[in-house]
């Protein structure tokens, strides 16, 4: 289990260097790219160092007061992200069918997708899930296979 956690901060602290490392680079060749990439950047590393608090604050990296600062920074930067997110993502040019997702649509028509591709969901071609009258119904009934035995 130790390996696997150092192996996991590993990866992290990779990432986390390249990340620097490209937005840096980015920034002698465009300079208007910088500050949300850098948000960004910070962004993701805090939130890193957040999903694995027990780790620095075990080992006496964070105190807790330093947690609350972390916990407090993490929030901000993701109220700075948040007018970036969008130009961030469109910059890939990736189309909404490859995103597969309805957030962030080019037409703003997020409720209405979601709408729609729920009734086309194959969860709700039926009105009752198969395997619920077998399984289920039973359960609710207490009658069948998985009802409790009866007292003698």
């Amino acid at each position: 289990m130790e390996i696997a956690r150092t192996a996991k901060a590993h990866c992290q602290l990779t990432i986390v260097t390249n990340f620097i490392n490209a937005v840096a680079d980015i920034s002698t060749r465009h300079p208007e790219l910088y500050p949300p990439l850098q948000r960004l950047c910070h962004l993701y590393a805090l939130h890193a160092i957040e999903q694995d608090l027990g780790e620095f604050t075990e080992d006496g990296y964070l105190s807790p007061q330093q947690v609350g600062v972390l916990r407090r920074t993490v929030r901000d930067l993701v109220s700075a992200v948040r007018p970036d997110a969008v130009p961030l993502v469109d910059a890939f040019n990736l189309s909404d069918h490859e995103l597969n997702s309805a957030l962030g649509r080019y037409d703003g028509r997020v409720y209405e997708t979601l709408y729609e591709w729920a009734q086309q969901s194959q969860l709700n071609k039926d009105v009752v899930t198969p395997g619920y009258d077998d399984y289920l119904k039973p359960l609710f009934k207490k009658t069948g296979p998985f009802a409790p035995a009866a007292k003698l």
